[in-house]
């Protein structure tokens, strides 16, 4: 998904691109909050992950076309792109401790967490907060990407031409994998990686609850393993 949705930039522009992102992501994020029937969770993931497909891609786009158009064709990207990619690391660590330990907070002392649960009308859940504090940083985001986020000239693009592009495009990168034995190597550990990842995500959450005896501790424990992942890709990026 990430070919087609990444040509769409070279079409429309870095910023739309980013953020219809966000907007896609914080409409996830709210969904997700309030969502009271199953199918409507998956509409929030469907989201999500149309959201990150999108963003997949531009920023770093938009990084290498603003480096370029100042120093040159042959400009240094790489200590750069590292950086955004350790800010984006610890970024990852600090929220998700955040969003694990605030339905736990909400639960000590006078309970406010019950408190908010009364007010609403059992729409809005300790678990609810940390997804609607993430949609509002995404209206933060959005208006960021509006505001601030100057593009540099590119040559013009045209959608049919993106889109032809795409199964060339990866009819090559399977070509390559097959015929090279270290791109060969680099896709079956990213494939193997990714799914091992996809199990973790899934099955310790639910494992953690049952150790801790409470989602809301269990969300604790699972947000604290998540940091010290991330904090390590922070350190990998940064000695890159």
């Amino acid at each position: 998904m990430e070919l087609p949705t990444g040509g769409f930039s070279d079409v429309l522009g870095r910023r739309v691109v980013l953020a219809g992102a966000g907007v896609l992501n914080l409409s996830a994020m709210t969904l997700l909050a309030l969502a009271s029937a199953w199918w409507l969770l998956v509409v929030a993931m469907v989201l999500m992950g149309a959201g990150r497909a999108l963003a997949s891609g531009p920023a770093e786009a938009w990084y290498v076309d603003s480096v370029q158009a100042a120093e040159g064709p042959g400009a240094e990207l790489r200590t750069g792109l590292a950086r955004g990619n350790t800010a984006t690391a610890v970024a990852l660590a600090v929220g998700t401790v955040c969003g694990g330990g605030l339905p736990w907070v909400l639960g000590l002392g006078p309970d406010p967490g019950a408190r908010l649960v009364e007010v609403t009308a059992g729409v809005v859940l300790p678990l609810s907060v940390p997804p609607l504090l993430g949609a509002l940083i995404g209206v933060g985001y959005v208006t960021y990407v509006l505001v601030a986020l100057s593009e540099p000239p590119r040559a013009p693009a045209t959608l049919r031409g993106v889109l032809r592009d795409v199964p060339v495009t990866m009819v090559g990168g399977l070509r390559l994998g097959r015929g090279d034995v270290v791109v060969r190597r680099v896709l079956l550990t990213a494939a193997a990686l990714g799914g091992a990842l996809a199990v973790i995500e899934l099955l310790t959450p639910g494992r953690a609850a049952e150790l801790t005896g409470a989602a809301e501790s269990g969300a604790v424990l699972f947000a604290l393993l998540a940091c010290a992942g991330f904090l390590c890709t922070a350190v990998g990026s940064h000695l890159a």
